[in-house]
């Protein structure tokens, strides 16, 4: 009977008690997606505040959007360190787009590890590049069947210059 009173109590505390982890990440989604329809309308000032309030709750692809925010300068003040921070810490949390982004800020070796992590990671622009760099031998050792094999990958992922 203890057992099943522990049991309860436990369920009634995760689906009532302490909702920050799931309203936070319901918080940040939504967050989110007025970050996009602010940015969507330039304004910027507004997508900036959705999107960090976000990005600090935990969505990867807002903190990759204020990447791209600070790398091109839209609303904020251009800034490539702070775009590569934040598209570290989107790949790092899982958006492989912030893993392509940062792959295109390196050195071609880096790039290549990258874009190889974005692949893997379903991200066909990832396989794209790193097609490119195998066919190339830009970053990696030249292997056109390594590379004819990505470029396929990349396209029929539905990355249409994999094609």
């Amino acid at each position: 009977m203890k057992k099943v009173v522990a049991i309860l109590v436990c369920a009634v505390v995760l689906l009532v008690g302490d909702k920050s982890g799931i309203e936070s990440s319901f918080g940040a989604e939504k967050t989110y997606e007025q970050g996009k329809a602010f940015y969507d309308n330039k304004e910027y000032d507004k997508a900036f505040e959705s999107f960090k309030k976000a990005c600090d709750g935990g969505n990867m692809r807002a903190c990759f959007n204020l990447g791209a925010m600070y790398e091109y300068g839209n609303g904020v003040e251009k800034n490539e360190q702070k775009a590569a921070e934040l598209y570290k810490k989107a790949c790092d949390g899982g958006e492989m787009l912030g893993c392509y982004n940062l792959g295109n800020m390196y050195s071609l070796g880096k790039a290549a590890e990258l874009s190889k992590k974005a692949c893997d990671g379903g991200e066909m622009a990832g396989c794209y590049n790193l097609g490119v760099m195998y066919a190339d031998g830009d970053g990696v050792e030249k292997n056109e069947q390594k590379a004819a094999e990505l470029l396929k990958k990349a396209c029929d992922g539905g990355e249409m210059l994999g094609c």
